[in-house]
């Protein structure tokens, strides 16, 4: 089961409870609870009925990433001292690296909703963890969703991979382009600052980038070159 699920509270915030050694979700015990001695806690085997909702988007975590992003980008290009043009460049390649990485690591989540005499409470989960939730209370899942119009299916997903690398090997490409008279200058001995080598520093972690991003556009590609391959094998 998961180690973490999030409760919606009566205001319809996520509270994030852990779980413990005797399989209960408990919140976790902070600063706050000195002020209003209050802790939410959620066992889903004394529930009735955990059923499937719907997937759960959390609001404004999206816009933080690329805000982070942005942060990174402008601390960067400040500590460089490089030219206003280049300084967008990177800017904007940190914050778009981060978003789309970002995108490609983080689970998809969905909600829940616990019955317990006639009590009703929703949590939220990651989707990957759903078939343990299932085989731990069998009888008591509930599951009436279906596929929406708009889904997306196994080779989508594998197309929507290989544009979100792209992109970032793009991004990350320009950025090593345009680092790279600075960093030609510090190698051969004309910019031995603390801002040259600065500069190299973020020619590294650009390159690193974009070989990643590289890496994910053939990976994701060569997976879903299989798939289509796979699919239209006759059966036999």
């Amino acid at each position: 089961m998961a180690d973490k699920i999030w409760l919606l509270t009566e205001g319809g915030h996520p509270v994030s409870l852990h779980k413990g050694k005797d399989s209960v979700y408990r919140e976790a015990i902070t600063v706050k609870m000195v002020f209003l001695p209050e802790r939410h806690v959620l066992n889903l085997a004394e529930q009735d009925t955990i059923e499937l909702i719907c997937p759960y988007h959390f609001k404004g975590r999206t816009l933080n990433v690329l805000l982070l992003g942005v942060a990174i980008g402008i601390v960067t290009g400040g500590m460089t001292s490089v030219e206003p043009l280049i300084s967008a460049i990177v800017i904007l390649t940190f914050a778009l690296t981060t978003l789309l990485f970002h995108t490609n690591s983080t689970s998809e989540y969905i909600l829940l909703r616990t019955v317990k005499n006639e009590n009703v409470r929703f949590f939220i989960m990651a989707e990957e963890e759903l078939n343990n939730l299932k085989l731990n209370h069998p009888g008591k899942f509930i599951d009436n969703t279906k596929p929406g119009a708009t889904d997306l299916n196994e080779n989508d997903k594998k197309i929507v991979d290989t544009l979100r690398f792209s992109i970032v090997t793009t991004s990350s490409s320009i950025t090593c382009f345009a680092m790279l008279p600075s960093v030609r200058e510090t190698i051969e001995g004309s910019d031995a600052s603390v801002q040259g080598l600065l500069k190299c520093l973020v020619f590294i972690i650009a390159l690193v980038m974009a070989s990643l991003g590289a890496y994910g556009v053939v990976r994701s590609y060569s997976i879903r070159m299989k798939r289509e391959k796979t699919a239209e094998k006759p059966q036999s």
